[in-house]
């Protein structure tokens, strides 16, 4: 719920409050690699102007991910942002 409003509000384009429910919301679970995951997809999918921060909280992510499905998600949009970055 806490991820969908952080979501929420980087696609109404108040990026500064989505920062600020992200870091809440890993701080709060940081064992939750999901936290990371939607904070870095701001960065690539919304806003859309630093693939570099999306690639450290992807990688953050990808360090606490256990679940198969997580790493798998995790890979891709790496693999997605490593492609955008050289186009």
């Amino acid at each position: 719920m806490r991820r969908s409003m952080a979501e929420s509000y980087s696609y109404l384009g108040d990026y500064e409050k989505s920062e600020q429910e992200y870091e809440k919301l890993v701080r709060d679970y940081p064992d939750n690699p999901w936290g990371y995951i939607g904070w870095g997809d701001m960065y690539f999918w919304v806003k859309k102007n630093d693939y570099s921060k999306a690639k450290e909280l992807y990688k953050k992510a990808l360090t606490i991910a256990k679940d198969k499905t997580d790493i798998a998600a995790l890979q891709e949009r790496l693999e997605d942002l490593e492609e955008e970055m050289r186009t």
